[in-house]
């Protein structure tokens, strides 16, 4: 059979998936706690002391989305055939939706993203202008105390990739990462901190790409298979595969998250 190949999908590297195990259908909902503030006071001999009310400042969010296959399989085809179609069939099934949601979360997530987190706006961009971008989202990283364990990412597209390679101030960062990572999940190697994945996935408007930077624990990420069924096509000789996968994010640290709006200069 001839392959089918397809962009890596990344949401599963750049979300956290810490209430992923607590959703069993559509609809369901998943309740994230927060860590609780406590004011640090001064304090002089005599002072009358104040308390102060811990709040459980916990958020919600319900499993809304969902996607579905639903592919027939002929009794005569899968008799004559010659490879393991359904699950070929499926593993495209699954492919596809992967890439379906990273789109839909990329497109999304700008929206929720902290006031004042636009690191780059409208600016076109050339060879030199790519470190000066992975600086300045170094400093907005270490200006917003975003977690500096390693987990600091940054999403950029193929063009954007290109020029970071070009660009001898990286030290060829390709050769920096895994080169079994970069294979399977677009990663292209670790900047100031921070490790750059291309992509195709990230939203466009007005010829102008939005790069998506952050860390794990900005955005919370959940999702599950539900339902997969075969049963007896009432129409012909043959079965149909169907299968329903729910999920859903929920930006929880829009401190944590950055975008830039950047095109390749003419």
């Amino acid at each position: 059979m001839l392959k089918n190949y397809y962009e890596q999908a990344l949401a599963s590297e750049i979300c956290n998936h810490n209430y992923e195990g607590e959703i069993k259908d559509q609809g369901d909902k998943v309740i994230i706690r927060r860590d609780p503030e406590v004011e640090i006071r001064k304090y002089y001999k005599g002072l009358k002391l104040e308390s102060q009310t811990v709040e459980d400042k916990g958020t919600e969010f319900t499993i809304t989305r969902g996607v579905y296959f639903n592919f027939p399989v002929d009794d005569v085809d899968r008799r004559q055939s010659d490879v393991p179609w359904v699950q070929k069939v499926t593993d495209n099934a699954s492919i596809k939706t992967k890439n379906y949601i990273d789109r839909e979360l990329f497109a999304d997530v700008y929206s929720d993203v902290a006031s004042g987190n636009q690191v780059w706006n409208n600016v076109a961009m050339d060879a030199d202008d790519a470190l000066d971008l992975m600086v300045d989202i170094g400093v907005a990283f270490d200006d917003n105390f975003v977690p500096d364990d390693g987990n600091r990412w940054v999403l950029v597209p193929n063009w954007l990739k290109g020029l970071i390679k070009k660009n001898p101030n990286f030290l060829d960062a390709s050769k920096m990462g895994d080169g079994k990572s970069m294979l399977r999940t677009g990663f292209i190697g670790t900047i100031d901190r921070t490790k750059v994945y291309g992509t195709t996935n990230l939203y466009q408007s007005g010829g102008y790409d939005y790069i998506l930077a952050g860390h794990p624990e900005a955005i919370t990420y959940a999702t599950q298979i539900v339902k997969t069924e075969k049963l007896r096509n009432p129409n012909t000789f043959g079965d149909l595969i169907r299968g329903l996968q729910v999920y859903d994010w929920k930006v929880t640290q829009p401190s944590l998250l950055f975008y830039a709006t950047v095109k390749k200069a003419a």
